[in-house]
């Protein structure tokens, strides 16, 4: 179901990044309980909400067209950070939009013909 799916892939990133910590040593401190609470709060919230939906994308329209639009994400935050936060549309930002959208276009060709 997509609740385990989510449980364990948290679970297991969280035990990553608890490991990455303890070897590599370098850590980054929290200023107060109520900030904790909030990140603690934030990042469950928005993962858990995250990685329900993906399941449940994948159950209800396939993975194909589930990740397109995982593909597809990156282009609509340039979008909208440039036309709601006015950042400038750099030559990298173009060339990863060209370079996405190229590569969902040569998905959906050569499935097509399958």
């Amino acid at each position: 179901s997509g609740v385990k799916v989510s449980f364990y892939s948290m679970v297991f990133a969280s035990l990553f990044f608890l490991v990455k910590t303890l070897v590599l040593g370098n850590s980054v401190a929290i200023p107060s309980l109520e900030i904790s609470t909030h990140l603690a709060l934030f990042s469950l919230i928005t993962t858990a909400l995250s990685v329900v939906s993906l399941v449940y994308a994948i159950k209800f329209i396939g993975s194909t067209p589930t990740a397109i639009m995982g593909a597809v994400e990156p282009v609509v935050a340039v979008m909208i950070s440039v036309g709601l936060f006015d950042e400038t549309l750099t030559f990298s930002l173009i060339a990863g939009v060209i370079i996405i959208i190229s590569g969902v276009l040569i998905d959906v060709v050569f499935n097509k013909k399958k």
